[in-house]
């Protein structure tokens, strides 16, 4: 991709920022449904608050990315 927008030239550089962006932002909202379906869990089965909920499971998704580093 970084090639064909280094050949659009200048206008490249938009398009590339614009479409990194985008993807970026498609990364995120993807993030947010996949951590919405277990705290949802973890709120029915525990009773936990939806804030602690997100956070635990925020907390498990970062170890669990960070540890697939190292092996």
């Amino acid at each position: 991709m970084p090639i064909i927008f280094n050949s659009l030239g200048s206008g490249g550089k938009v398009v590339s920022f614009l479409f990194f962006g985008m993807v970026s932002i498609a990364a995120i909202t993807s993030l947010i449904s996949l951590i919405e379906v277990i705290s949802q869990y973890l709120i029915q089965r525990y009773k936990l608050k939806r804030k602690l909920a997100c956070l635990i499971v925020g907390i498990f998704m970062f170890l669990v990315s960070i540890s697939k580093g190292y092996h």
